[in-house]
């Protein structure tokens, strides 16, 4: 699922002739696997519209029949990249990335205890945040942390500007938006957020952070800090947010959501029959 500019883009669905979203030279691109193909994103898939997508009527959200699609033989990711900066990337730090996530998903999968409150994984933090900032570098071309990206040893990473949220899922939805606002009504806050969300793990790079307010799931910005070699033991709060809509920035449950649409259906009856 991904928000219609990335749908509408031609790098979703065929080769052409570009800019890389990493170094910006004018090439033919290759295809740039979000998440990486050997952490399980391999298999055929369907990215829906988001203009197809709310134009499906009263169905609830995870009822895609009939809605606009692109079939994926190769796995869901973007044209974006050009070869030399997929073999690099893929190298330093795409390679570790898929052991970890495996790891995770092994966890989740046969090992989880059902009273755990975080989880234990031993990963290089740089390699594991520069793979992150990859894929957002390809779904928000132009995106300045590219230079962050193309040097393995570089730790310069604008905290001021960016912030790198993590959290787990267990839906099997691939989720990933460019960037968006969100704005809170009642808070007046808005925020300018784009995501990635890939079972077992879903990702938030927010751009201009307000460092006194929460945002969704834990925060990984200081693996930046790291350097290339270092290899660490972290821990990772088990923070669980379900995936079940195209929204970007959308964690409710199917109850919430079912409650919410018979809420607003009985609002919208009970406001035609004042009105008759």
């Amino acid at each position: 699922m991904m928000n219609d500019e990335l749908f509408n883009k031609s790098p979703l669905i065929k080769k052409h002739f570009g800019k890389c979203a990493l170094c910006g030279k004018e090439c033919e691109l290759t295809f740039e696997h979000i998440p990486p193909k050997s952490s399980g994103n391999m298999q055929s898939v369907k990215p829906v519209s988001l203009e197809s997508y709310l134009k499906k009527g009263n169905r609830l959200p995870w009822d895609l029949k009939g809605v606009k699609y692109i079939n994926l033989q190769k796995g869901m990711g973007l044209y974006s990249l050009c070869s030399d900066c997929n073999s690099f990337t893929g190298a330093k730090y795409g390679d570790s990335y898929i052991k970890d996530i495996k790891a995770l998903n092994q966890i989740f999968e046969e090992s989880l205890p059902q009273d755990t409150n975080a989880i234990e994984l031993e990963i290089y933090p740089l390699r594991f945040f520069k793979q992150i900032c990859s894929h957002f570098c390809s779904i928000n071309p132009g995106l300045e942390i590219a230079s962050f990206v193309l040097d393995e040893e570089s730790k310069i990473f604008d905290k001021s500007k960016y912030r790198m949220q993590m959290y787990f899922t267990q839906n099997r939805i691939i989720r990933f938006n460019s960037f968006s606002a969100f704005g809170n009504i009642k808070t007046g806050r808005l925020d300018i957020i784009s995501e990635i969300t890939a079972y077992p793990v879903g990702f938030q790079l927010i751009s201009n952070p307000q460092k006194e307010l929460p945002y969704v799931g834990f925060d990984i910005t200081s693996f930046s800090d790291c350097s290339y070699n270092d290899k660490r033991r972290v821990v990772f709060p088990l923070i669980i947010k379900e995936v079940n809509t195209i929204m970007g920035n959308d964690y409710r449950s199917k109850e919430e959501i079912i409650a919410q649409i018979e809420k607003s259906e009985a609002f919208k009856k009970e406001n035609n029959n004042g009105i008759l």
